[in-house]
Parts: structure tokens; C-alpha cells; sequence
């Protein structure tokens, strides 16, 4: 009877330690600004739902900053379990990686440009033609999903898209600039990016246009280390309909 206890203590112990060892999960590296301070994260308030969401399903987790393009390139090694939280679904990311089911459901995107492009791109009868428009240089973040579609019709352009680092990339004064004639992005960002880097109201505009793709999901995205059911538990716990963030007033 004993050695069967004890048979049993050695099988049952490590197993929990393990499963009660925190898990990294990297969030997006919110953008800094001229001082060189984190600005407006890309989702705020995202850390602090999915902490209660990681707390009702029991699993231990470890939140770490980390800009995307360095968490893309751990995941796609697999050499440890780990995950990244907020990211898009993309075939590529699918083969290296397990998704968990939506967290967010994003705002709309739209393109964002100057006033004088922005009236331009208006005369255009579908959000692809303005992407694929030869007069118009696109701005777009380095490593950065935009949705399954958007990254397609990138794809495709004429020309090769003007690339900035995620992390410190000031997109307005680029714009401003005439390093690029436009972005993709939502109306909120614009809104957080005008006030971060003083703009008047007006300077810079949001255009949606016919054909944009509806709005894509982000999700947690972890490593084939992460064992399938630890994934399970997450996606039990998280509720039935993807959050929505409300822009700010």
C-alpha cells in the first residue's frame, strides 16, 4: 500500500509543479514617444482583462514587454513555452504557433492621411485601388500584421511599402514629411497619435472607403511548447463574445 502511495506522490508531484510554473506571455511594446517614454498602448486595458480571464481558468502566467517582431521570432524557434498576447491570425503565424480564440474584436480600420492626400483618396471607388495606387506611398509598421486581407493587397502593391520600427516610429511627422502619403490604422489611434504629437484637429484624416475588410480579431498566440490543453482552459474562460474597445471621447 505504501509503495503504491508513493508510486503514486512521484507520478502526481512534478506534474503539478509544472503546471503551476508561470507561462511568459509577451504583450505588445506600447509605441514611445520623442522623450523616449511608452505612449498609448495598441489595446489598452487588454493586460488587465486577460489577467482575470487567466485567473478563472488557474493558470500562472508571467507578462513581459516585448516588442512583436522579437516575440514572432521566439515563437517560430519553439525552443521554450511561451506565449504573446493581442496579435492578428495569419497563415504564417499559424504554422509555427497555437492560436486561442478571439480576445478582441478591433475598430475599424480606415487609412489615415494628410488632409491634402486624404481628399484625394476619397475620389477612388475602393479602399484596394487607394492601396494600390502608384501615386501614393504607404507607411506601414515592421513585422506588423493588418489582417489576413490587407496583408495580401500590401502585398501586391506596385511598389514596396515604406517600413518603421513598431516600437519608436513617429507615423504623423512622416506623414507630415513626405516620407509616406499614408497608413493604415483606426480612428482612435489617429486621435492618440494627433494629441501625443500636438497636431491640430483637421492636420490629419480617416478615410474609409468601400471594400475595407471588416474588422479582424487579435488573440493569444503561444508556442508549440504550450501544451494544447493549457490553451483549452484559456479559451474556456474567456467570454462568448470578443471584447470590443470603446475609442476614447
Amino acid at each position: 500500500m505504501r509503495s503504491t502511495l508513493f508510486s503514486l506522490l512521484i507520478l502526481v508531484g512534478p506534474a503539478t509543479a509544472s503546471a503551476a510554473e508561470p507561462i511568459p506571455v509577451h504583450v505588445l511594446e506600447a509605441p514611445r514617444g520623442a522623450d523616449g517614454q511608452p505612449q498609448t498602448h495598441p489595446v489598452t486595458g487588454l493586460q488587465e482583462r486577460m489577467q482575470k480571464v487567466f485567473d478563472t481558468a488557474g493558470l500562472a502566467v508571467r507578462f513581459e514587454p516585448v516588442p512583436l517582431r522579437r516575440s514572432l521570432q521566439a515563437l517560430s524557434r519553439n525552443d521554450e513555452a511561451l506565449c504573446v498576447l493581442g496579435v492578428f491570425r495569419t497563415p504564417e503565424r499559424e504554422a509555427f504557433g497555437r492560436y486561442s480564440r478571439p480576445v478582441v474584436l478591433e475598430e475599424q480600420q480606415v487609412l489615415i492621411a494628410p488632409a491634402r492626400v486624404a481628399a484625394q483618396l476619397r475620389q477612388l471607388a475602393t479602399a484596394q485601388l487607394a492601396l494600390h495606387d502608384s501615386r501614393f506611398q504607404l507607411l506601414v509598421y515592421e513585422g506588423v500584421s493588418y489582417g489576413v486581407e490587407l496583408d495580401r493587397w500590401i502585398a501586391l502593391r506596385p511598389q514596396s511599402p515604406v517600413r518603421a520600427s513598431s516600437g519608436t516610429a513617429r507615423a504623423l511627422p512622416m506623414l507630415e514629411r513626405g516620407h509616406a502619403d499614408l497608413m493604415i490604422g483606426a480612428r482612435s489611434e489617429l486621435e492618440a497619435m494627433r494629441r501625443r504629437e500636438g497636431y491640430p484637429m483637421g492636420r490629419f484624416e480617416a478615410v474609409l472607403l468601400p471594400g475595407m475588410p471588416a474588422p479582424p480579431t487579435r488573440h493569444l498566440l503561444c508556442s508549440r511548447k504550450v501544451d494544447p490543453a493549457w490553451v483549452a482552459r484559456f479559451d474556456a474562460a474567456l467570454p462568448a463574445v470578443p471584447w470590443q474597445p470603446q475609442p476614447p471621447p
